[in-house]
């Protein structure tokens, strides 16, 4: 993909944030295909200014978590993804690189734990 970037800020994670720095990209009246966030808050207060300014045909918005109000929003198509965070499954490649290391195996540097896309269709099995 080629990506031209339209506005770039930072939220701090933080929705409130996020919603404001939406409202001041809204103001400039500049078009835009889709919302890219790090975390689904940042992407709930896009969505938030977007609906505050009468939107209601919204582009597609992702991020990363896989919050259960993001995966509201995926199910009613407001939001387009989100990358789910896989708690235990990085807990267990994190305990799983403390024994190998213990072992004196050589775990790299990095250890990835793969990502899960939600959409709207697989979004009912995160539920």
């Amino acid at each position: 993909w080629k990506l031209n970037m339209v506005f770039e800020d930072a939220c701090d994670w933080d929705r409130a944030k996020a919603m404001d720095k939406m409202q001041q990209f809204l103001g400039t009246g500049k078009t835009y295909d889709v919302i890219i966030a790090n975390n689904d808050d940042m992407a709930l207060g896009a969505l938030e200014a977007l609906t505050s300014a009468g939107t209601s045909d919204y582009p597609p918005i992702v991020s990363i978590d896989a919050n259960q109000e993001a995966r509201t929003a995926i199910k009613d198509g407001q939001m387009g993804a989100s990358v789910f965070q896989d708690a235990d499954g990085q807990g267990t490649g994190s305990l799983q690189c403390a024994v190998d290391l213990l072992d004196g195996k050589d775990v790299g540097v990095y250890n990835w734990i793969p990502f899960q896309l939600v959409t709207k269709d697989n979004v009912a099995d995160f539920d």
